[in-house]
């Protein structure tokens, strides 16, 4: 609606028609609110919505929500982009868990989850995962619990993907071993 002082408002309009006996109308009956500032909070949290999202996508972090009470889970977008799976697929409580190596990470996995559902414990951890495509992928997961009348409702963290750095550390890593053993040997080495 275009203000007599040439502004834009948002107006929410409520009306209904007044009937007499005979169920015609004689009368219209209404009311305008201006909710111009509603509109504006809903647009500026839509842009930061979008914001948050294209960032995350750029910086490969991804989203997730494990709800204790109905044991279900929400992954985001960049979550699923990162384990290779389509943007409609619906996560179970236990599907993260396939994508860990069997045995000893997805003990760690399941006793952090335990640890922040019990005694509220944070967690940041590195692994190494198989996607639904079958490659092999370093991701950084971090778990934060929600906790309403001292008792755990929500966990939620973020998944990110930090294959390429992973790999550079490791490699970095592996040269330094080598250096070590070269040092230790008292062997020179030429190129």
């Amino acid at each position: 609606m275009l203000h007599k002082d040439g502004s834009t408002k948002w107006v929410l309009a409520k009306g209904s028609a007044l009937r007499n006996n005979d169920g015609k109308p004689y009368r219209m009956a209404g009311s305008h609110t201006d909710i111009t500032e509603r509109k504006k909070a809903e647009e500026e949290l839509k842009n930061t919505q979008f914001i948050l999202a294209q960032a995350g996508r750029l910086a490969r972090i991804g989203a997730w929500e494990y709800d204790v009470e109905s044991s279900s889970q929400i992954w985001s977008d960049v979550t699923k982009e990162i384990l290779e799976l389509p943007h409609d697929f619906m996560a179970d409580p236990t599907t993260g868990f396939n994508f860990l190596k069997q045995g000893e990470e997805t003990d760690e996995m399941i006793r952090l989850g335990s640890l922040a559902i019990s005694k509220g414990d944070s967690f940041d951890v590195e692994q190494e995962i198989v996607t639904a495509k079958g490659n092999k992928r370093w991701v950084r997961t971090v778990g934060k619990p929600e906790f309403r009348d001292g008792k755990c409702v929500k966990l939620f963290g973020m998944f990110q993907d930090i294959h390429h750095r992973k790999l550079e550390e490791l490699e970095v890593e592996k040269k330094i071993k080598l250096q070590n053993v070269i040092i230790g040997s008292n062997f020179g080495t030429w190129e």
